[in-house]
């Protein structure tokens, strides 16, 4: 596989902390219930792939582009281009690199190049991009 493309229309979910509770002498960790179903939402647009053709090799680096599309609240100003509230670009990747582990490459350290952005968009939606085919680019 060279390229995957997938489409998530929901609404962004950033990677949420955590929770640890306590249960008599047992301490337990859970990810909140918003990100696990999130999660789970790009992991649906994954299994759409025939199942041969929809893990990268773990030994391929691999380029992602991710974009966020969040509604304009009312309350935003109309001269605001870029939604600049919570959640984090950082949080959001965090959220959909999780969820694609073990389902599109075997590990996130194969990704060395991330592209992202959030924008305003009348409908909520998440646009993944994955490619192993990169372009030489010189960072010097």
């Amino acid at each position: 596989m060279t390229n995957m493309k997938i489409i998530v229309n929901a609404l962004p979910v950033g990677k949420a902390r955590p929770r640890v509770v306590r249960q008599g002498n047992r301490v337990m960790t859970f990810t909140p219930k918003k990100t696990t179903e999130f999660e789970g939402m790009i992991r649906e647009q994954v299994s759409k792939y025939p199942e041969n053709s929809r893990f990268f090799d773990a030994d391929v680096p691999l380029s992602i582009s991710i974009v966020y599309g969040i509604p304009k609240p009312k309350s935003a100003p109309k001269k605001r281009l870029y939604p600049i509230v919570k959640p984090d670009l950082d949080n959001l990747n965090k959220s959909v690199l999780d969820a694609l582990e073990k389902f599109a490459y075997k590990s996130d350290s194969q990704i060395v190049r991330i592209v992202a952005a959030k924008i305003y968009n009348q409908s909520p939606f998440v646009r993944i991009s994955i490619d192993k085919n990169l372009t030489v680019m010189s960072l010097r």
